[in-house]
Parts: structure tokens; sequence; C-alpha cells
């Protein structure tokens, strides 16, 4: 069964590789999902661990450690908004199922007609997006009979994704597969990678994608941690993306993140600021609170507001 789910993964991982230049749809689906996320700068292929990895990686989905469920809100560009719901149960040690809901607001546009005069309608475009997926454990090795955690350990994990979207006149939709897996290295090191929206659209090509992912724990004692990581991301619109961030945690209660996203051929307006990226987070026993903002040029700055509730208490999570 294991040696089935990485010959998929692998069939998953080399269709991504082929581009086609017709026109990418759902470009929508490109934007950070938790202001924990974003704070990093989207650095998080190696670090979710929590009901936002059903989008980010879902490997992740083995690393959760209680029932969680996520409301965010992300002012974006202008007029436009994204709400999203993500939930995760833990259904074994090392495994869970997540799943999550995302709303588009592209705000109002005015419609001009085929003559290009005004018509006095207003259109409201929007897409909708549901998701499912699962991750689990596939392999570790401890090394030594009586350790607790192994010094080597592979999660695999499946998204299943649908997404309705509307440019106020007419309904497209899409289906879609998301694949990831994650190799974790004792404690300290993880190491992901994650295929992203593999699937049909009704035209168009997928907007697919990957993102390879490295986090590396740079501190660790009673009260300090500090987490480091790097993100690769290539998809179809043949646009290199490179992230870095960081996150320090206090006693497990306070959080405070960094980070910057470097993209190819990326033209910003002249004396703006583009891809810096920051936010904190506050944890009071089962409730998580986080807040970022990111610059993105001449589009201004966007900020996204995330409230996170852990149904059952557990140890400290990050």
């Amino acid at each position: 069964m294991k040696k089935s789910v990485i010959f998929v993964l692998l069939i998953l991982y080399c269709h991504a590789l082929f581009g086609a230049d017709e026109a990418v749809t759902f470009r929508e689906m490109d934007f950070n999902i938790g202001a924990r996320a974003q704070g990093m700068a989207g650095a998080f292929t190696s670090v979710a661990d929590d009901s936002s990895a059903v989008f980010w990686n879902p490997a992740g989905l083995a690393k959760i450690k209680t029932t969680d469920l996520s409301l965010s809100f992300n002012s974006w560009f202008v007029d436009t908004s994204i709400q999203y719901l993500t939930g995760a149960i833990k259904t074994e040690k090392n495994g869970g199922v997540g799943f999550g809901l995302v709303y588009v607001n592209m705000g109002e546009i005015d419609y001009i007609d085929d003559d290009g005069f005004l018509s006095g309608s207003t259109l409201r475009p929007f897409s909708l997006i549901a998701t499912c997926g699962y991750g689990t454990r596939t392999f570790d090795y401890y090394g030594e009979v009586m350790k607790v955690n192994p010094e080597v350990s592979l999660d695999l994990g499946l998204a299943f994704k649908i997404i309705i979207g509307s440019d106020g006149l007419d309904l497209t939709h899409g289906i879609f597969l998301d694949s990831g897996l994650l190799l974790s290295f004792g404690n300290n090191v993880k190491a992901g990678l994650s295929v992203q929206n593999l699937g049909a659209v009704s035209y168009g090509i997928a907007p697919v994608t990957g993102a390879l992912g490295l986090s590396v724990k740079l501190l660790d004692d009673s009260f300090n941690i500090i987490n480091s990581s790097v993100d690769v991301k290539y998809g179809a619109e043949k646009v290199l993306e490179i992230s870095g961030g960081l996150e320090y945690s206090f006693a497990g209660n306070l959080f405070l993140r960094g980070g910057y996203q470097w993209q190819d051929n990326y033209k910003t307006s002249e004396g703006s600021i583009s891809g810096v990226s920051a936010g904190f987070g506050i944890r009071l026993q089962s409730l998580m609170f986080d807040y970022s903002f990111a610059f993105n040029g001449g589009l201004g700055m966007n900020h996204i507001l995330s409230l996170r509730y852990m149904f059952k208490e557990n140890n400290k999570t990050r």
C-alpha cells in the first residue's frame, strides 16, 4: 500500500513539471492561508502542522496534535477580501484529516458592454473553494529501542479540492488533487514537498504549483524556540518564487514572525516595498490569535487575522 501511494505521488510530481502555453485559470488560488504562514512570507511547506496544512502540504496533517478549528479574514487588495475556515481532526497517533472552505470576494466592477460603454450594471465576481485531505506516517526509524521520537520519519498526504468561480456573468469550475510529503530528521529539521492543483478546469489550464521547503529549528530551550524556513516554488505560470521566514516563540504563548518573498521578474512601483511580511501570535490556553501583514508593491498592504481554537487541551503545539 505504501509503495502504491509513493508511486502515485511520483507520477503527480512528474506531471507538475510540464507546462503549457494556454492561459492559466484560477490565479486567485495563489494566496497565503492563515496569518501565521503569511507572517513567514509563505515559507510554510515544511512547517504546516495545523489545520492549514490541508492547503499548504497535506502531509502536515500527520503532525497535528489535537482537533482544531480556525477562522481567518484576509483584507486583500482595494475592496477585495478572502474569508476561510479550516479544521483538522487527529485520527491516529501520527495521522489526521483536515478540511477547508475559502470564499474569495473580488469586490464590485462596473460592467462595460461589447461597444465599450458603461452598461449601468455592476458585476460581483467571486470564487468558492472547498477541500478535504488526509496525512499519515508511512515510515519511521528510531535507531535505539527506548527512543521516544524517531530519528527519521516520512509522512505522506493527499487532498481533494474543488473550486467554483464567477466573473459576474458566467460560472467556471475546477477539480484538483494536492499531494505532499514531509521528511523529518529528529525534532529539528524537516523537508517538505508539495504539488498542488493537479486536475481539470472548465477552460484554460490548471494552476499547477510545486513547492520545496526546508525548516530548521535554530534554538530550543525551556522558554525560547526559533524556527527558520525556506521555500522554493514554481508553477504553471513559470514564475519562480523563493521565500524565507523566521518564527520566535516565548514560553509557547507569544510568537513573533517575519519573512521575505522574492519573485522572478517581479515589477513594483517606484518607491514601494514588496515581499516583506511580519506578524505575531498570542496563545491563551486553547485559543490562539494570529495577525500578519505583507507589502505588495504598488498594490499596497494586505492584512490577515486568524483565530484558532484547540478543542482538546494539550502541550504547547509549536
